[in-house]
């Protein structure tokens, strides 16, 4: 956490990042995630916070981090307790990551809505179906490698 701090006490203004930046949001919401997996602190959700705020900012210039924004968004509604937001979240960032197509964006949503979201059966059922054929597609890391929430 103290090495991600840093980087983020070193990062510019979310208005002046360039486009190349989500390398520095998604590394940082992978160290927060993991670490709010395995403390749950009120200190890690507002770093959560933060981070939401600044991804939200850097999507109103690159509209393509619109999903990517709203999962770090849902994860940071998470940890403040907002079930609900944080899954309008994530439902939202899963319908423009499918229209894009990104299906890296729509993998962590619905990794997401399927550890954290109140689904229906059939609904836990179809998600679960296109979580697992996303999963054969994509790299993105394997969950349950390191403590993460997304």
């Amino acid at each position: 956490l103290h090495t991600a701090d840093k980087a983020w006490s070193l990062a510019p203004n979310p208005r002046t990042v360039p486009a190349t930046g989500h390398v520095l949001y998604e590394s940082l919401a992978d160290v927060f995630s993991a670490a709010w997996a395995l403390h749950r602190d009120a200190a890690t959700a507002a770093r959560l916070r933060r981070l939401a705020r600044a991804t939200n900012t850097w999507a109103a210039a690159f509209p393509i981090a619109r999903p990517f924004a709203l999962n770090v968004d849902g994860l940071a509604r998470l940890a403040a307790g907002d079930r609900l937001g944080a899954a309008a979240r994530w439902r939202t960032a899963l319908d423009l990551a499918r229209a894009a197509p990104q299906p890296l964006e729509a993998l962590r949503a619905l990794r997401a809505l399927l550890a954290h979201g109140d689904l229906d059966a059939d609904t836990r059922a179809a998600y679960a179906a296109q979580r697992d054929a996303l999963d054969a597609e994509t790299t993105l890391p394997d969950p349950d490698a390191r403590p993460s929430v997304l």
